[in-house]
Protein backbone atom coordinates (compact mmCIF):
# COMPACT_ATOMS: atom_id res chain seq x y z
CA UNK A 1 0.00 0.00 0.00
CA UNK A 2 1.64 3.93 -1.04
CA UNK A 3 1.59 6.17 2.10
CA UNK A 4 0.24 9.24 0.17
CA UNK A 5 -1.26 11.19 3.26
CA UNK A 6 0.10 14.36 2.46
CA UNK A 7 -1.96 14.48 -1.08
CA UNK A 8 -5.05 13.27 0.36
CA UNK A 9 -8.12 14.37 2.43
CA UNK A 10 -9.37 12.39 5.63
CA UNK A 11 -12.94 11.56 6.04
CA UNK A 12 -15.51 11.05 8.41
CA UNK A 13 -18.30 8.43 9.16
CA UNK A 14 -20.94 11.24 7.75
CA UNK A 15 -19.08 11.22 4.12
CA UNK A 16 -18.30 6.89 4.46
CA UNK A 17 -22.17 6.08 4.91
CA UNK A 18 -22.90 8.96 2.40
CA UNK A 19 -20.30 7.34 -0.70
CA UNK A 20 -20.40 3.82 0.14
CA UNK A 21 -23.23 1.10 -0.01
CA UNK A 22 -22.94 0.23 4.10
CA UNK A 23 -25.03 0.75 6.87
CA UNK A 24 -23.98 2.10 10.22
CA UNK A 25 -23.79 -1.72 11.52
CA UNK A 26 -21.62 -2.67 8.77
CA UNK A 27 -19.17 0.99 9.50
CA UNK A 28 -19.01 -0.53 12.87
CA UNK A 29 -17.66 -3.45 12.21
CA UNK A 30 -15.31 -2.36 9.04
CA UNK A 31 -13.93 0.29 10.88
CA UNK A 32 -12.11 -2.32 13.65
CA UNK A 33 -9.67 -3.16 10.55
CA UNK A 34 -8.19 0.26 11.13
CA UNK A 35 -7.04 -1.26 14.68
CA UNK A 36 -4.33 -3.44 12.42
CA UNK A 37 -0.46 -2.40 12.21
CA UNK A 38 -1.19 -1.77 8.24
CA UNK A 39 -4.23 0.56 8.41
CA UNK A 40 -3.78 2.11 11.81
CA UNK A 41 -1.69 5.46 10.23
CA UNK A 42 -4.03 5.79 8.36
CA UNK A 43 -6.47 6.89 10.68
CA UNK A 44 -6.98 9.95 13.88
CA UNK A 45 -8.91 11.30 16.52
CA UNK A 46 -10.04 15.40 15.93
CA UNK A 47 -12.22 17.79 17.96
CA UNK A 48 -15.12 16.52 19.88
CA UNK A 49 -13.31 12.49 19.44
CA UNK A 50 -14.68 12.37 15.84
CA UNK A 51 -12.93 9.34 13.65
CA UNK A 52 -11.62 10.51 10.39
CA UNK A 53 -9.88 8.23 8.32
CA UNK A 54 -7.73 8.84 5.13
CA UNK A 55 -9.51 8.89 2.01
CA UNK A 56 -6.67 6.77 0.18
CA UNK A 57 -8.17 3.74 2.03
CA UNK A 58 -11.53 3.86 1.84
CA UNK A 59 -12.14 1.45 -0.87
CA UNK A 60 -10.04 -1.32 0.68
CA UNK A 61 -12.06 -0.75 4.07
CA UNK A 62 -15.75 -0.18 2.87
CA UNK A 63 -16.74 -1.15 -0.22
CA UNK A 64 -18.68 -4.27 -0.60
CA UNK A 65 -17.33 -7.28 -2.36
CA UNK A 66 -21.34 -8.66 -2.91
CA UNK A 67 -23.99 -6.48 -3.83
CA UNK A 68 -25.88 -5.05 -1.46
CA UNK A 69 -29.54 -6.80 -0.75
CA UNK A 70 -32.08 -6.04 -2.95
CA UNK A 71 -34.50 -4.34 -0.43
CA UNK A 72 -32.25 -1.47 -0.20
CA UNK A 73 -32.17 0.36 -3.20
CA UNK A 74 -30.49 3.21 -1.92
CA UNK A 75 -27.33 0.89 -1.40
CA UNK A 76 -27.87 -0.90 -4.98
CA UNK A 77 -27.14 2.84 -6.35
CA UNK A 78 -24.36 3.55 -4.61
CA UNK A 79 -23.22 -0.34 -5.61
CA UNK A 80 -23.49 1.05 -8.95
CA UNK A 81 -21.21 3.87 -9.01
CA UNK A 82 -18.55 1.87 -8.18
CA UNK A 83 -18.62 -0.81 -10.86
CA UNK A 84 -17.36 -0.29 -14.35
CA UNK A 85 -20.27 -1.36 -16.88
CA UNK A 86 -20.20 -2.57 -20.10
CA UNK A 87 -23.21 -1.46 -21.95
CA UNK A 88 -26.27 0.73 -21.48
CA UNK A 89 -30.05 0.91 -22.44
CA UNK A 90 -33.75 1.01 -22.18
CA UNK A 91 -36.90 -0.12 -23.17
CA UNK A 92 -39.99 2.04 -23.84
CA UNK A 93 -42.79 -0.18 -24.24
CA UNK A 94 -46.06 1.76 -25.07
CA UNK A 95 -48.79 2.86 -22.42
CA UNK A 96 -47.39 0.31 -19.74
CA UNK A 97 -47.27 0.35 -15.92
CA UNK A 98 -44.73 -0.83 -13.63
CA UNK A 99 -45.84 -4.50 -13.56
CA UNK A 100 -45.27 -4.74 -16.98
CA UNK A 101 -41.97 -3.04 -17.57
CA UNK A 102 -40.84 -5.25 -14.29
CA UNK A 103 -42.14 -8.61 -16.66
CA UNK A 104 -39.96 -6.84 -19.92
CA UNK A 105 -36.95 -6.77 -18.19
CA UNK A 106 -36.87 -10.36 -16.83
CA UNK A 107 -38.01 -11.63 -19.77
CA UNK A 108 -34.99 -9.58 -21.89
CA UNK A 109 -32.90 -10.81 -18.32
CA UNK A 110 -33.48 -14.29 -19.78
CA UNK A 111 -32.82 -13.35 -23.27
CA UNK A 112 -29.44 -12.14 -22.27
CA UNK A 113 -28.69 -15.01 -20.31
CA UNK A 114 -28.35 -17.09 -23.23
CA UNK A 115 -25.52 -15.14 -24.26
CA UNK A 116 -23.66 -14.90 -21.23
CA UNK A 117 -24.95 -16.97 -17.49
CA UNK A 118 -22.62 -14.23 -15.77
CA UNK A 119 -24.60 -11.26 -17.08
CA UNK A 120 -25.70 -8.71 -14.14
CA UNK A 121 -28.40 -5.87 -15.23
CA UNK A 122 -29.16 -3.07 -13.01
CA UNK A 123 -32.47 -1.49 -13.87
CA UNK A 124 -34.83 1.88 -13.07
CA UNK A 125 -38.14 1.95 -13.57
CA UNK A 126 -39.11 5.95 -15.17
CA UNK A 127 -42.39 7.97 -15.46
CA UNK A 128 -42.85 8.73 -18.60
CA UNK A 129 -42.71 12.26 -18.99
CA UNK A 130 -45.33 13.49 -21.25
CA UNK A 131 -47.69 10.38 -20.66
CA UNK A 132 -49.51 10.30 -17.39
CA UNK A 133 -49.55 6.55 -15.70
CA UNK A 134 -47.00 4.72 -18.18
CA UNK A 135 -43.68 3.70 -17.76
CA UNK A 136 -39.93 2.99 -19.09
CA UNK A 137 -37.11 1.32 -17.89
CA UNK A 138 -33.27 2.11 -18.05
CA UNK A 139 -30.57 -0.46 -17.59
CA UNK A 140 -26.77 -1.17 -17.51
CA UNK A 141 -24.85 -4.54 -18.12
CA UNK A 142 -21.80 -5.99 -17.01
CA UNK A 143 -20.68 -9.04 -19.05
CA UNK A 144 -17.77 -10.71 -19.87
CA UNK A 145 -18.93 -11.26 -23.53
CA UNK A 146 -19.46 -8.95 -26.56
CA UNK A 147 -22.92 -8.14 -27.18
CA UNK A 148 -24.81 -6.39 -30.39
CA UNK A 149 -28.00 -5.02 -30.46
CA UNK A 150 -28.87 -7.06 -33.06
CA UNK A 151 -28.23 -10.18 -32.05
CA UNK A 152 -30.81 -9.31 -29.07
CA UNK A 153 -33.28 -8.04 -31.18
CA UNK A 154 -33.25 -11.22 -33.14
CA UNK A 155 -33.84 -12.68 -29.93
CA UNK A 156 -36.55 -10.29 -28.99
CA UNK A 157 -38.57 -10.88 -32.39
CA UNK A 158 -38.84 -14.57 -31.20
CA UNK A 159 -40.73 -13.53 -27.41
CA UNK A 160 -44.02 -12.78 -27.92
CA UNK A 161 -44.12 -10.73 -25.01
CA UNK A 162 -41.09 -8.50 -25.84
CA UNK A 163 -42.10 -8.23 -29.52
CA UNK A 164 -46.06 -6.91 -28.93
CA UNK A 165 -44.41 -4.08 -26.81
CA UNK A 166 -40.83 -3.14 -28.69
CA UNK A 167 -41.84 -3.62 -31.91
CA UNK A 168 -41.21 -0.37 -33.85
CA UNK A 169 -44.03 1.10 -35.30
CA UNK A 170 -42.25 3.31 -37.61
CA UNK A 171 -38.84 2.91 -38.51
CA UNK A 172 -37.59 5.91 -36.46
CA UNK A 173 -39.33 4.82 -33.70
CA UNK A 174 -36.92 2.43 -31.32
CA UNK A 175 -38.55 1.27 -28.32
CA UNK A 176 -35.39 -0.83 -27.56
CA UNK A 177 -31.85 0.86 -27.37
CA UNK A 178 -29.09 -0.66 -26.45
CA UNK A 179 -25.39 -0.02 -27.37
CA UNK A 180 -21.61 -0.02 -25.38
CA UNK A 181 -21.19 1.72 -22.24
CA UNK A 182 -18.44 4.24 -23.85
CA UNK A 183 -16.76 6.15 -20.67
CA UNK A 184 -14.96 8.55 -22.95
CA UNK A 185 -18.63 9.63 -23.86
CA UNK A 186 -21.11 9.20 -20.86
CA UNK A 187 -18.63 9.22 -18.04
CA UNK A 188 -20.88 9.30 -14.85
CA UNK A 189 -23.82 10.58 -16.59
CA UNK A 190 -24.80 7.76 -18.22
CA UNK A 191 -24.84 6.18 -14.42
CA UNK A 192 -26.61 9.39 -13.15
CA UNK A 193 -29.16 9.04 -15.77
CA UNK A 194 -30.00 5.41 -15.36
CA UNK A 195 -29.99 5.69 -11.01
CA UNK A 196 -31.50 8.73 -10.38
CA UNK A 197 -35.35 7.49 -10.33
CA UNK A 198 -36.97 6.02 -7.17
CA UNK A 199 -40.14 4.35 -8.75
CA UNK A 200 -38.35 0.44 -8.56
CA UNK A 201 -34.68 -0.44 -9.31
CA UNK A 202 -32.99 -3.62 -8.91
CA UNK A 203 -30.43 -5.82 -9.72
CA UNK A 204 -31.25 -9.38 -11.79
CA UNK A 205 -28.27 -11.85 -12.13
Amino acid sequence: MTNNLEHQEYRDRSYILTKYPISNRTYNKRVKKLETPELSGYTKTIKFGKRVIHESILDEVFLPNRVPNYDKPHQIKKWVHFQMWDYIGNITPPDSDVNTNLELVNELMKILKEFDKTLVLFYSVENSLTIKDTYHTHFLIKSSRTLTRGEIWSKIKGNDLLHEFLKNDYKTNSKFWFEPYDYKIFDDRGLEYTIKYDIKCGLLK
